[in-house]
């Protein structure tokens, strides 16, 4: 398993988003939330595999509870585990975030956390000198080791880069949305020592999904899939290995997270990720030449349901 090394700490490339664990999740989701023992299975497998990173979050079900019932009968050396959380955690101040923090680890049964991200920007966008303290105090209880924050667009990319206590960035990227590329936001990590974790990476499976399948609110983004699949077939991929490499190829030094619903996908992503290979300047300019005028309506999932 490739991996990445960041402030003396080695991590596989591939991270395991578990939001599956905990709800039905994801345009493409046929199988509805994963069972328990479901779940448990694609946690043997992705350990086995060397990956050693889970991204969940307290608003996601049952996920962090799935886990701790998971670690509560297997013994795993390495783990890193990101959870998140809502900034009004910080309404109540230090006792607040603090009281949260341990019910994520009761739940996920482990001592600590290798992060705690923001799940949104709010508290990104008001950040105060108090909002420093209570980061500090959190880190210094050893409870948290890193923080961070998801973010959605420029200005709040550009507010967690520059803030000192913010540690890890996770980010959109895939092959219809370019933005990390537009606005350089691999290199201003890489030169803050931020660490970047890249989500929708399958922008919740639309970007594996048949056209036929499309519901009513996604029809419009049939005309990005056909031009998708003539460069799969130009070049000899698949539509996941093609969007795996094109994550995988231009964001060298970041996690990758990818979920799924069962363990035979679990092995397929797996599979894929340890045969790619970087992908040629050729198609990288094809793709973006083809996928370079997406509007938000497509690659951002909160604006789906909105009309087109």
């Amino acid at each position: 398993m490739k991996s990445i090394e960041w402030r003396g700490q080695r991590l596989a490339k591939l991270c395991l988003g578990t939001v599956q664990f905990g709800l039905n999740y994801g345009v493409s989701n046929k199988n509805g939330q994963t069972s328990l023992a479901e779940s448990k299975a694609i946690l043997d497998f992705v350990f086995s595999e060397g990956i050693n990173c889970l991204d969940t979050a307290q608003s996601y079900g049952d996920s962090e509870k799935v886990i701790g019932k998971y670690f509560a009968g297997t013994q795993v050396e390495e783990k890193f585990i990101i959870s998140k959380m809502s900034s009004a955690k910080f309404t109540g101040g230090y006792t607040q975030v603090c009281n949260s923090v341990q019910e994520s680890l009761n739940h996920l049964n482990v001592p600590n956390l290798f992060a705690v991200l923001l799940h949104d920007s709010d508290l990104l966008l008001r950040w105060e000198e108090s909002t420093t303290q209570i980061v500090s105090r959190l880190k210094a209880t050893k409870k948290i080791k890193y923080f961070g924050v998801s973010i959605y667009n420029e200005k709040e990319y550009s507010l967690a880069v520059e803030n000192s206590e913010i540690d890890i960035i996770q980010i959109p990227f895939n092959l219809f949305d370019h933005r990390a590329l537009k606005n350089q936001w691999f290199e201003r990590a890489h030169s803050a020592n931020k660490l970047i974790v890249v989500r929708s990476m399958f922008l919740q499976g639309l970007l594996l999904m048949q056209k036929e399948a499309l519901p009513g609110n996604l029809q419009h983004a049939e005309r990005y899939l056909t031009p998708m699949d003539e460069i799969c077939k130009e070049f000899g991929h698949s539509r996941q290995e093609l969007t795996m490499n094109y994550v995988d190829s231009l964001a060298p030094q970041s996690l990758l997270l990818f979920g799924c619903e069962t363990l035979s996908q679990a092995r397929e992503n797996v599979t894929y990720f340890k045969n790619l290979k970087p992908l040629g300047a050729e198609i990288l300019e094809d793709i973006d030449i083809t996928f370079s005028d997406i509007g938000e309506k497509i690659y951002n999932p909160t604006m789906w349901d909105q009309n087109v």
